[in-house]
């Protein structure tokens, strides 16, 4: 079900299908460099150093010399390239994450936190960036490389290379276990993350607050100043925001004239900027007790 999930981010790879192409061969590469050095190393110790034509052991240094520059510029060209690709195409899963958030009907908003929200559109995003730039990569790395030196192992001793591949099945086998528990765990981490996302985005809503209206007495706030702060001031930065800190302060001044201490809400009358504003007055009754 994992992979058959990542069918998600065809799209988005496939603007980018010509970089993709030169990061793989770049991987491919250097995976042939690697596995060929063994063989070199196998041809020194069977030729040169056996029959004592140590005069040679100068050319096949080289060559070792000249396998180990092209690794390093295989995986050079393959971490930069996949770090442009993966850059990219996270930057593309955000505008479009972004879009269709600014699309849906305003009930959806209320009925999810604005921290989950956040978390989705960064940490979840960062992870699917993290596992195309490297997850991905050494996923297939590991898959040819398991082939490759599988292959070797036969030419070699093909007792030997049985040998190894059972001994892997128990290694599968934990893994496997280990990816059945984990999962709920990140699952889990995941939305409290979000949790704690909501919490400090509903406390930075409230120091805006002070921040604009804090020094001004209760009994001064007019809805003059309410509406410049929610049309002009932050409403020009932020008009989203703007309206669920409006509704934080007039969910406060209902709470203040319940209890005596101002004679009307000042926020009263002030539309929003086409935003339903009844979860943030739900989360402006958490403050209720600072008034």
């Amino acid at each position: 079900m994992g992979l058959l999930a990542l069918r998600r981010y065809l799209p988005y790879l496939r603007p980018y299908v010509g970089l993709v192409a030169v990061f793989g061969l770049a991987q491919l590469g250097a995976l042939a460099a690697s596995a060929s050095i063994p063989k070199i190393i196998q041809y020194i110790i069977d030729g040169p150093v056996t029959h004592h034509q140590l005069t040679q052991l100068v050319q096949m240094a080289g060559i070792l010399v000249l396998i180990g520059l092209l690794e390093f510029v295989f995986v050079y060209l393959r971490r930069n390239y996949s770090g442009i690709v993966s850059l990219r195409m996270e930057t593309d899963l955000r505008n479009d994450f972004y879009a269709h958030l600014q699309s849906l009907q305003v009930s959806f908003h209320d009925n999810w936190q604005s921290g989950q929200l956040l978390s989705r559109a960064v940490s979840d995003i960062a992870t699917v960036r993290r596992f195309v730039s490297f997850g991905l990569i050494w996923f297939l790395q590991t898959i040819v490389t398991f082939a490759v030196v599988f292959v070797l192992m036969l030419e070699l001793d093909w007792k030997l290379a049985i040998v190894v591949t059972v001994c892997m099945l128990p290694i599968a086998y934990f893994s496997n276990k280990f990816h059945d528990k984990y999962k709920p765990i990140a699952r889990r981490l995941q939305d409290q993350q979000g949790d704690l996302t909501t919490i400090i985005e509903e406390m930075a809503t409230g120091v805006r607050i002070i921040k604009a209206f804090g020094r001004m007495p209760p009994t001064a706030l007019k809805t003059s100043h309410v509406w410049t702060y929610l049309h002009k001031a932050r409403g020009k930065e932020a008009p989203v925001r703007a309206n669920r800190e409006v509704a934080l302060l007039s969910a406060a001044f209902a709470y203040a004239s319940n209890a005596g201490i101002v004679d009307h809400n000042p926020c009263v009358g002030c539309r929003a900027q086409r935003r339903d504003l009844a979860r943030s007055l739900r989360d402006g009754q958490r403050i209720g007790g600072l008034c």
